[in-house]
């Protein structure tokens, strides 16, 4: 015995039989996928696709910890250089510290550019080629017009302990397989006024 119904997105009459009445209220799965994302029922919510997906991680971890151990260190091996510097640059996108139509990390970083330009120690400053430039999986804050490089640098305990002498002594050791240039660090925006 058939049954005639309407379809709840094209709103098309179709026939189904008697056995499928009690579910059946879509012509067919494509009008079904239509009416989910126009509704964002199931797969096509975002906030039940998040909760699954933890979820599924929290099942998959303690299924298999030893797996995604290998495959934590191969990927933070491979990526985490590369990701790094991708999520700085789009951190200093949000953060509004903005000269020159260049995004700057802080504003003392910003106030450090200005000063540059002020002592004329930078011409004109030009994202990639004399600031924010990318040395392999790094990358350094200004390179000034007679070919130093300099970073600014001040030293706190909020991401990595490093001392002033250390961080110079870190980023030497980097950029040497890139450029014999002098690496200059800079703690303090008063000690680039001794630079010029």
């Amino acid at each position: 015995m058939k049954k005639k119904i309407k379809c709840k997105q094209c709103e098309k009459v179709f026939e189904c039989y008697y056995y499928s009445w009690s579910y059946r209220k879509f012509c067919s799965k494509d009008c079904y996928y239509e009416y989910c994302k126009r509704k964002k029922i199931g797969y096509w919510n975002p906030e039940v696709g998040r909760i699954n997906g933890i979820k599924g991680g929290i099942a998959v971890h303690k299924k298999y910890p030893e797996m995604f151990k290998k495959i934590g260190k191969k990927l933070g091996d491979n990526y985490g250089k590369q990701n790094g510097i991708l999520g700085a640059i789009s951190l200093r996108k949000h953060k509004n510290f903005i000269y020159k139509n260049i995004n700057f990390d802080s504003y003392a970083e910003m106030q450090c550019a200005k000063l540059l330009l002020i002592y004329k120690l930078i011409d004109k400053l030009i994202e990639n080629v004399n600031c924010h430039v990318k040395f392999g999986n790094f990358e350094v804050d200004f390179i000034l017009d007679n070919g130093n490089i300099l970073e600014y640098h001040p030293c706190n305990n909020l991401y990595e302990s490093l001392t002033y002498k250390q961080f110079l002594k870190k980023r030497k050791k980097q950029l040497k397989a890139f450029t014999n240039a002098k690496v200059i660090v800079v703690e303090k925006l008063k000690d680039i006024e001794i630079l010029k």
